[in-house]
């Protein structure tokens, strides 16, 4: 049985809104996130949409998520260094991972999700228990061996 649609698998043609999505899930439900993130991508659908942005029209957008300063000032920080990404690699997935790593607000969550849904890396050693669902559910149909142990 295929798992639930993930938010990253629904966002996989936009990369920086998949990884937006992946800093608004930090610490919160994916129903608090859905309560907003209809309403944040439709006045900023892009990383320079962000960085024109008000920092407090950011703030009252993401309020609901908890942490909306901290998550504001690091989504435009991220957008800022997505932008600067995107000089020198134009294909957001020729991007390296510890490139993306090093940006402000992507974590070992968003990192696993970059793998799994940007680059297609199904044996990636994610610990998030719904990405842990979707690469089991992919390692069975597609015959892979996981990296870790059972």
């Amino acid at each position: 049985m295929q798992p639930v649609r993930t938010r990253q698998e629904e966002l996989v043609e936009d990369p920086w809104q998949m990884l937006v999505v992946c800093q608004m899930l930090n610490q919160t439900s994916w129903k608090q996130v859905d309560a907003c993130r209809p309403l944040f991508f439709d006045r900023w659908p892009n990383a320079l949409a962000v960085v024109g942005a008000e920092q407090s029209q950011i703030v009252e957008a993401i309020r609901p998520l908890g942490f909306y300063n901290r998550r504001a000032k690091s989504i435009r920080a991220f957008s800022e260094a997505w932008l600067q990404a995107l000089s020198e690699w134009p294909n957001p997935t020729g991007i390296p991972v510890q490139t993306l790593a090093k940006m402000p607000g992507i974590g070992k969550y968003a990192i696993d999700s970059w793998k799994i849904f940007q680059l297609k890396d199904f044996t990636t050693d994610a610990t998030d228990k719904v990405l842990v669902q979707y690469l089991e559910y992919h390692r069975t149909i597609n015959g892979i061996i996981s990296n870790t142990p059972s």
